[in-house]
């Protein structure tokens, strides 16, 4: 185990390596104010290399720090995760802002218990709070990244934003490769450092470079100069005009604009511009889809002008609908839409934009327009007249379908998803879905296949889809259903936790032999099944339970498996101390003779307690906690007892 003399020579080694780099010692005077926030989350209850905890390794670190902290040097220290298991608010100053006091900080960071999360924003929030209002420096140490929902290094940028003589140091303790560019982004945005600590040593050497750091005096940026003032220019409108449409507002247009000397000073995708010019001739060039047109301006008015370009164009609105009653998609319904214009009269190509209803400029003539969607397509041709507004919306063709799975024919749907299996279509357009008792979806109109999996049977139907209607089909099964419940013994209440019923249904004959068998993680499942004889495992803490049976068609069947066993809950008791954060729970077998077996037949790890079903008997429970104290206390269990039991730990 690592001891504070092995880190103080450590750190001493380390101090003097950094003094010769680093130059002439600085004096206090020179020393920035700063927060050190320890991380005592219940990630730092993990083991360094040399086998000590990542926690104890950090304090005797921090320890021989403080010693070497320069005489008048002002810190403060604070803590998270140190107090509640789950609450991201355990935030704790161990110690205001004031010069050190190495005893006494020792001591209180030796109370440190490593518990809960690590809420790193609003530690830096809280830490900005203990400096004063000059700035200072935050030193994090942390050996893992935000856990309570919020984004640290956002958090950094903001407050280095508010202050300029911030900086923020991250050290980085024993970090997984993927957590270490959250650590690292928090010193970038806050003018820190960060360092990534493997081992105790490499610790001690990033906190005595960090101390080195905060001595240094803060030089700030030079300020920029300020801008040269503007020329005094001319503010020009333009507007795309096509005929009797008037000015292009709902298609954007492609201009380049270019100077009497031939230099381009506008070149983008507009509906109109509002340009500042200086005064001189311009060559205007505008375009809107396969439509163009070029002409000159002149620019004098120093009070502001305006002028209308002219295109010969029809303007064609487009848009996608997924059947005839629907209305037309928007933007976050038709991403990944590809629309092809194929122009039929000898027009230029057209680009379309992928967009849900593009709006064109086009040349006058014949178009066929195609559109495609997630392996959907429709198309249609339109005519465009010069400036006359069309428009055409392409229809997929949808319709809805519902499905539902039934025991027997009219009757009640399965409401449990877990148990089928449905496959919608043929070839490349196949659609499988699982999880879902009642799946609703869209395709094209017509007949499609549909095949339902319960319980490894297959069943085979098909499903009529009509263009923006709704319709029911029903799979019938001509099954039953096995209702399953367990019970410690006779006359004692069915389990109702989850936890205390794993069940696995497996088919011995009938439609579904030689199919997988059917997990279930719930106290009272009620299976779908197609007939056949079936083989129900119950396995309730350490009990296992089998029983077989033929289920026929309509049936519902109920399965009540007694299991002869008895809940034991196992609670530690320190008889001195505080309450430890992991202990180990055994239970042992003690046969006829009083001879308890080699093999423990339940082991758990926990902090204070455990609960475990177990057959009725004779038993021997064993208690180890992290702290090294233990306990043994034998229990006799009767069937369908429930028997709490708490053991001293000494």
């Amino acid at each position: 185990m690592l001891s504070f003399s092995n880190i103080r020579i450590i750190w001493l080694a380390i101090a003097l390596a950094v003094s010769l780099l680093a130059g002439p010692a600085v004096g206090s005077d020179t020393f920035l104010p700063a927060v050190l926030i320890l991380d005592s989350s219940g990630s730092m209850a993990g083991e360094t290399a040399d086998g000590s905890m990542k926690l104890d390794a950090a304090r005797a670190v921090i320890g021989t720090m403080l010693e070497e902290w320069p005489k008048g040097g002002e810190l403060a220290i604070m803590a998270y995760g140190h107090r509640r298991k789950s609450d991201c608010t355990d935030i704790e100053t161990l110690a205001p802002m004031g010069v050190v006091a190495p005893v006494a900080l020792r001591k209180r960071l030796g109370t440190l218990k490593p518990r809960g999360k690590t809420p790193l924003s609003s530690s830096l929030r809280e830490a900005v709070r203990l400096l004063p209002a000059t700035g200072g420096a935050i030193v994090l140490v942390s050996d893992g990244i935000e856990t309570c929902d919020a984004d640290p290094c956002e958090v950094a940028r903001a407050l280095k934003a508010a202050q300029i003589r911030l900086s923020i140091h991250v050290v980085g303790f024993g970090l997984k490769r993927e957590e270490v560019p959250q650590l690292a982004c928090i010193a970038e945005n806050a003018g820190g450092r960060f360092f990534d600590a493997g081992s105790v040593d490499e610790l001690a050497k990033a906190l005595k470079v960090v101390s080195v750091t905060i001595a240094a005096p803060l030089t700030l940026p030079e300020p920029e100069p300020a801008p040269a003032p503007l020329p005094v220019i001319i503010r020009v409108a333009l507007k795309a005009v096509a005929g009797s449409l008037g000015p292009i507002v709902d298609a954007p247009a492609r201009w380049t604009i270019v100077n009497a000397v031939g230099d381009t000073v506008y070149e983008g995708e507009s509906r109109a511009l509002s340009l500042e010019l200086p005064a001189g001739s311009y060559r205007v060039s505008v375009a809107a889809a396969n439509a163009a047109t070029e002409t000159e301006i002149n620019v004098t008015n120093a009070a502001g002008e305006s002028h209308d370009v002219e295109i010969s164009a029809g303007r064609l609105d487009l848009s996608l609908v997924a059947s005839r009653t629907a209305r037309p998609y928007d933007d976050a319904e038709a991403q990944g839409v590809e629309w092809v214009l194929e122009p039929l009269d000898g027009q230029g190509p057209i680009v379309v934009p992928g967009l849900a209803r593009p709006s064109l400029l086009l040349a006058p003539g014949r178009y066929r327009v195609r559109a495609r969607l997630k392996g959907l397509a429709g198309e249609v041709e339109v005519t465009v007249a010069a400036g006359t507004p069309v428009s055409t919306a392409i229809d997929l063709k949808l319709g809805s379908l519902t499905l539902q799975a039934v025991l027997a024919s009219g009757g009640e749907a399965i409401s449990d998803a877990a148990f089928l299996k449905w496959r919608i279509g043929e070839g490349n357009a196949v659609q499988v879905i699982e999880g879902e008792a009642q799946p609703k979806i869209v395709l094209p109109e017509g007949r499609v296949p549909v095949t339902l999996t319960i319980a490894g049977a297959e069943i085979a139907g098909t499903a009529d889809v009509r263009n923006g209607e709704e319709t029911l089909t029903r799979i019938t099964v001509e099954g039953g259903e096995l209702r399953l419940s367990a019970r410690l013994a006779p006359g004692t209440p069915p389990l109702e936790d989850w936890r205390d019923t794993s069940w696995v249904v497996s088919p011995l004959q009938g439609v579904a032999a030689g199919g997988k068998d059917i997990e279930i993680v719930e106290a009272t499942p009620t299976v779908p099944l197609p007939p056949g004889r079936w083989r129900v495992t119950l396995q309730s803490g350490t009990v296992t339970k089998e029983e077989e049976l033929q289920l026929g068609p309509g049936q519902s069947v109920p399965v009540a498996i007694e299991l002869g066993a008895a809940r034991l809950i196992l609670q530690a008791q320190p008889a001195v101390g505080e309450r430890a954060v992991n202990t180990l729970f055994s239970v042992i077998a003690i046969a006829e003779d009083g001879v308890p077996a080699e093999q423990s037949t339940y082991e758990a790890g926990a902090s204070e307690e455990t609960s475990t079903i177990l057959p009725a008997g004779r038993w021997r429970v064993i208690l180890t906690d992290s702290d090294g104290r233990s306990g043994t206390a034998d229990v006799t269990l009767r069937a369908g007892e429930v028997r709490r039991i708490t053991v001293s730990l000494k």
